[in-house]
C-alpha cells in the first residue's frame, strides 16, 4: 500500500480530473487516456478495493461501447442525449475514482495535519475536516441500510416491481441518519478541539516523502501537457 500524503492525493486528483474534463491531451496523445484511467484503478487495488475496480472497469467498458454505438447509429434526439451523458460520465469517472481513493485511504488525523501543513486558515480546515467525516458517516449508514434491506429480501430486483417502496425504505432512513450524523460530527469536532484561532496538537506523522514529490511532479507534468495541448 502506498502511504501517500493527502497533499499528493489532492494534487493527483486535480490533475486527473483536469485532463479528464478538458480533454485536449486525450485527443493529442491517446496514451494519456490509459494513464488517466489506469492510475486511479491501481491506487484502489493497492487498498484492496477490488469490487470498486471491477465495477469501474465494467462501467468504463459499457460507456465506451455505448458511445461507439451511438456515434455510428444515432437515430434520434434521445440517442444523442444518451451519448452526451455517456461522454460526460466517461470523462468525469477518473477524477471521481481518484477522489474516492483520496478520501477512503486518508485517516482523519492525517487529513487535518496535511491541511495544517498547507497553512490554510481555520475557516477552511475545520469545515473541510467536518465535511469529510460526514461523508464517512453517510457511507457507513448507507452500507448498513443496504445490509438491512437485503436481510428483509428487498434487493435490486424488487426495484422494478415496487420502486416507490424501495426508494422509501432506502431514502427515508438515509435522510434520518444524515441529520443525526451531521449533529454527531459537529459534536465530535468540538470534542476533538477543532476551534478557530486555537492551536491543536496532532499525533499524525504524515509528511512529504520522495515518492510524494515524484507523484506531484508527474501530476504537474500532466497539467502542463494539458495546457500545452490547449495552446498549441
Amino acid at each position: 500500500m502506498l502511504n501517500l500524503d493527502f497533499r499528493t492525493k489532492f494534487v493527483m486528483t486535480m490533475a486527473i480530473a483536469t485532463i479528464g474534463i478538458s480533454g485536449y491531451a486525450f485527443t493529442a496523445y491517446p496514451v494519456v487516456i490509459i494513464i488517466a484511467y489506469l492510475i486511479p484503478l491501481l491506487f484502489l487495488l493497492s487498498i484492496g478495493e477490488y469490487k470498486k475496480v471491477v465495477r469501474a472497469i465494467v462501467a468504463l467498458t459499457v460507456l465506451r461501447v455505448l458511445m461507439a454505438l451511438l456515434n455510428y447509429y444515432a437515430l434520434n434526439q434521445l440517442s444523442f442525449i444518451i451519448f452526451i451523458l455517456s461522454y460526460v460520465l466517461y470523462k468525469l469517472l477518473p477524477g471521481f475514482l481518484m477522489g474516492y481513493y483520496s478520501l477512503v485511504s486518508t485517516p482523519m488525523s492525517d487529513l487535518i495535519q496535511s491541511l495544517n501543513l498547507m497553512h490554510l486558515p481555520d475557516s477552511v480546515k475545520i469545515p473541510t475536516s467536518v465535511m469529510f467525516r460526514f461523508f464517512y458517516s453517510i457511507a457507513e449508514d448507507y452500507s448498513n441500510i443496504n445490509d438491512a434491506m437485503k436481510m428483509h429480501g428487498l434487493t435490486l430486483s424488487h426495484f422494478f416491481k415496487e420502486p416507490i417502496r424501495i426508494l422509501e425504505y432506502k431514502m427515508v432512513p438515509l435522510l434520518m441518519c444524515s441529520v443525526r450524523s451531521a449533529d454527531d460530527v459537529a459534536i465530535s469536532a468540538i470534542t476533538r478541539g477543532l476551534k478557530i484561532d486555537q492551536a491543536r496538537s496532532s499525533i499524525s506523522t504524515t509528511h512529504l516523502k520522495l515518492i510524494d514529490y515524484l507523484f506531484m511532479l508527474f501530476a504537474v507534468s500532466l497539467i502542463g501537457l494539458e495546457i500545452w495541448c490547449k495552446l498549441c
